[in-house]
């Protein structure tokens, strides 16, 4: 009768005792010691191998699947097979206009190619310009001569290959990781001594529905290896090559997001980030961004089907989004939604939102090329729009105790390191828009990481921030998350930063702050050394359960000079989330860590272990009120501005 043979364990020692148990059934072994030493390092063997093979076809299968696959070729491998290409590194771009210190001699035309210079850190970065630009060399007045040229951070490089056959599909391979696939040009002619087809335009193409044996276009692809490689037809699906044919691709090698925000603060600080050449003015219109690493492993392997499901058109909301994720970058998550889902609802139109990088914006030039890009995919009729999140930045504060006998750290020492779990806990549950913070699991993970603690109590509040606009008159700040507020005339618990406001009768500059008043109405303070004096106790309202607050600005009757006001806000729940068009994003610089005293008593050796209190910067002044979520803020205006 044949043994049953046991197969359903990769463990070692299961392995051994599987093979002992095999071979001691047998005839031939019956009456062998297989824990003696020679046959126990057979057996021992013997288990490694088949532990070792067992591992390796694990691995093997893994790999055979997109959502399990783990190496990088594996993955574009797979995505590849759905006609999916992984977005290359990318290139910052900024938008500068030129003024010559002459035009002595200059032509009409401003070439590709131009060599702009800034620097970071000492470091110098070179930008260029991908496409020549017609130069005005007698502007009006004194007016630039060349306005709104795009740059682009790296250096032009160029391959060309011969062609040394007749067989179909003949490709070009670009050996640069740093390559920005969207700046490839191609250009193909006859022979490296007739120049005949240069002229001629080749495009990129992703998609067959208009590709025929004559159309000049190339296809990209990556391969196992990570370069890419410039892929021509066969006569049918594309012009095919002919031997002898000299190929030449010219790209842009780039450092990715190293330069973006270059240029940010030059408008207000009258500094120029770029140069060209001596002697000329260059000024930035919009600071370099959209620079960006190679797609990751992870991206790819959500983005591919998505991308093979949309069939490269945006009909559904999740089309718009991978086709946005497939060809842009300068951003960490992009979230589409039917203008049917507002109030008032916008229909035929679709908002397309995007998540900037931490301390970056979405600019005006980027969400034009996305949206002038996305009316290219979508159905006639629908309106793609592109807008910036509406933010909600995520402020925690932790009190806490611990065992001081139990971690080597000191008071400062666990303090940072809790800020820093904190502020990684968040910034990983906050990548995406539709995310979610839970104060039961931000514990949770600190307690599994620093066992000396004994308790923790969490806050969180919420901050929402807007420009102020003279043209405007009143301002919503909806936080899409309940505000506490445990019943009618508690504590405030809503608080703005200290700004400035002109006042005509005076002809001063004054500071005022607002916070609610526990029952719906935000009162207007005027501070005069940090003494308050109530202006009104009507100056707009808050909506506690829908987490609205709304400021009437029309009755402060005198001109704001801040550029920015802040309203910060206790969160009623252990769990906030983001919905529709708002994302949380972490606030590092709000996160607060501090202990309290407590004794331990440990009777059978007569010892105590204590903890010492933290001095601490309150997130606001005029202490804490309890609650549920650990606490409110008591009076006085907005800590840390």
């Amino acid at each position: 009768m044949a043994q049953s043979i046991q197969v359903n364990s990769l463990n070692f020692d299961e392995i051994k005792s599987n093979l002992k148990g095999y071979l001691s059934n047998t005839d031939v072994f019956t009456d062998y010691d297989f824990d003696g030493s020679g046959l126990s390092a057979i057996l021992d063997l013997l288990a490694y191998t088949t532990y070792y093979q067992g591992v390796y076809n694990n691995f093997v299968a893994n790999e055979m699947f997109i959502s399990t696959a783990e190496s990088r070729a594996a993955v574009s491998s797979h995505a590849k097979s759905l006609g999916y290409t992984p977005r290359s590194q990318t290139a910052p771009t900024a938008i500068v206009n030129v003024t010559f210190g002459s035009t002595a001699g200059l032509s009409t035309t401003f070439r590709r190619g131009a060599v702009f210079t800034t620097k970071i850190d000492s470091k110098t970065y070179r930008f260029t310009n991908t496409e020549s630009i017609t130069v005005d060399l007698n502007p009006s007045g004194t007016g630039e001569h060349i306005t709104s040229l795009p740059i682009k951070e790296g250096v032009i490089r160029t391959i060309s290959s011969v062609i040394s056959n007749n067989r179909d599909y003949q490709k070009v391979t670009i050996p640069d990781f740093k390559v920005d696939t969207s700046t490839i040009k191609v250009t193909v002619q006859d022979s490296i001594a007739d120049t005949t087809g240069i002229t001629n335009t080749w495009s990129s193409s992703t998609s067959l529905a208009s590709i025929t044996g004559g159309s000049r276009a190339y296809f990209i692809e990556q391969d196992y290896t990570g370069n890419y490689s410039v892929n021509f037809g066969d006569g049918v699906i594309g012009a095919t090559l002919a031997s002898g044919n000299l190929v030449t691709v010219s790209y842009l090698s780039t450092n990715g997001p190293a330069t973006n925000g270059v240029g940010r603060n030059d408008a207000t600080s009258s500094v120029n980030s770029f140069t060209y050449l001596t002697g000329n003015t260059v000024d930035t219109v919009t600071p370099a961004s959209g620079g960006g690493f190679p797609q990751s492993v992870e991206s790819i392997r959500k983005v591919a089907p998505k991308t093979y499901a949309s069939q490269n058109r945006a009909i559904t909301a999740s089309d718009f989004e991978a086709i946005v994720e497939n060809n842009f970058s300068g951003f960490t998550s992009v979230f589409a939604y039917g203008g049917e889902q507002l109030s008032p609802p916008q229909y035929g139109k679709v908002f397309v939102s995007l998540k900037p990088r931490v301390n970056q914006v979405i600019t005006e030039s980027l969400k034009n090329e996305v949206s002038s890009f996305l009316k290219t995919k979508c159905s006639l009729g629908v309106e793609p729009i592109v807008e910036s999140p509406d933010l909600v930045r995520v402020q925690v504060t932790t009190n806490y105790t611990y065992d001081t006998k139990a971690t080597p750290l000191n008071d400062a020492s666990l303090s940072e390191l809790l800020v820093s779990l904190i502020n990684n806990y968040v910034e990983t549950n906050t990548i995406d828009f539709q995310s979610t913070v839970s104060k039961t699991l931000l514990e949770k993970s600190i307690l599994d990481t620093e066992t000396s603690l004994t308790s923790l109590n969490t806050t969180f509040r919420l901050e929402k921030r807007a420009e102020f606009l003279p043209q405007k008159t009143a301002y919503s700040f909806d936080f899409a998350n309940a505000i506490f507020h445990p019943h009618d005339g508690h504590s405030s618990v809503v608080f703005s930063n200290d700004f400035t406001y002109y006042d005509p009768d005076t002809a001063t500059n004054k500071i005022a702050r607002v916070r609610d008043d526990g029952r719906g109405k935000l009162i207007l303070f005027q501070l005069n050394n940090n003494v308050e004096t109530e202006i009104t106790n009507d100056f707009g309202s808050v909506d506690y359960d829908a987490g609205l607050v709304t400021f009437n600005l029309a009755l402060l009757s005198a001109a704001l000079t801040n550029a920015e006001i802040r309203v910060n806000a206790v969160s009623a729940n252990s769990i906030i989330s983001s919905s529709n068009n708002s994302v949380l994003i972490s606030d590092p610089t709000s996160t607060r860590a501090t202990s309290s005293p407590i004794t331990f008593s440990a009777p059978q050796t007569g010892t105590t272990t204590t903890t010492t209190t933290v001095a601490d910067t309150p997130a606001v002044s005029g202490g804490e009120a309890s609650s549920g979520n650990g606490g409110g803020g008591g009076g006085g205006g907005y800590g840390g501005y």
